[in-house]
């Protein structure tokens, strides 16, 4: 059964099974920490909003200065884990649990895992994808493009993508929006050598709507509201498909790519192109 992040590009690429295992890759500064707290925000909000007078939050610290080995450092990771089983069996709640990072457990000795030099080949992260559900992998390429979430949407991956699970729409659109952003990844060279004159109809076509798609899988935060000065936006599931599947079938091959950018549903991208095209006009 999913678990719904209300995150567009996970939602919709890499959906989250409730009670897996999760792993979020990246690199230094590519956003982690914030994705984290977006996924708090967003769940304890979506699923325990009518809970949030009463005390739901357990902290267990181990500290960088205090022993590895036999010390809390070791330990805190399974603490953390009997107080959530807890929560789970004697309380009978559903619990998220995260962990920040394993790969500092294992040393002492997302699931968040820090990913060295951005090499999802080193031992830590390459470790640990057997075991999981689904991966979440941050882009210091995606990020330099300003687009947030970092979410690379063509290395997260997710054992929830089946039609039984997620539902034929679903299903159908997803591969499909990969399958675009795959083909305008291969075009980039081109791109880069040639320019955009000598690429085909068809190219331009896929490279005009890839990007679309690629502006649109971004979305403010709540989390980062005060930095930002953006308000955070909710997007649900069923919601980005339909949208997703319009840019596919070409209904918004007329909007400007900036009116896809950092906003929430489809009505706000709508409503942004209009305002866009007035104050152009003045």
């Amino acid at each position: 059964m999913p678990c719904s992040s209300i995150l567009q590009v996970v939602d919709l690429l890499a959906p989250y099974q409730r009670g897996g295992k999760i792993g979020l890759f990246g690199g230094a500064g590519v956003g982690k920490t914030v994705l984290i707290m977006e996924l708090i925000n967003n769940v304890a909000k979506a699923h325990g909003w009518s809970l949030r007078d009463e005390s739901k939050c357990a902290l267990v610290y181990g500290q960088m200065n205090e022993p590895p080995g036999a010390g809390a450092r070791a330990r805190v990771g399974l603490t953390g884990l009997t107080v959530a089983e807890h929560f789970r069996d004697a309380e009978g709640q559903d619990v998220l649990l995260f962990i920040d990072n394993i790969f500092r457990f294992t040393q002492a000795n997302s699931e968040a895992i820090y990913v060295p030099a951005d090499d999802l080949t080193d031992p830590a992260p390459a470790t640990t994808f057997a075991h999981l559900d689904a991966t979440t992998v941050l882009s210091r390429q995606i990020s330099e493009l300003g687009i947030y979430p970092a979410v690379d949407p063509l290395d997260s991956t997710s054992r929830m993508l089946s039609p039984h699970v997620l539902g034929e729409e679903h299903y159908n659109t997803a591969p499909v929006v990969q399958k675009v952003l795959q083909n305008y990844k291969n075009l980039q060279d081109i791109i880069a050598i040639l320019g955009m004159d000598e690429l085909s109809e068809d190219d331009k076509l896929t490279v005009a709507r890839a990007r679309k798609i690629q502006r649109f899988l971004s979305q403010p935060f709540h989390v980062a509201e005060v930095f930002t000065g953006a308000p955070g936006k909710y997007v649900e599931l069923k919601e980005s498909v339909n949208s997703f599947q319009g840019v596919l079938d070409g209904k918004y091959d007329d909007l400007l790519e900036q009116s896809v950018y950092m906003v929430g549903g489809i009505e706000e991208v709508i409503a942004k192109a209009e305002k866009i095209a007035k104050e152009s006009a003045s």
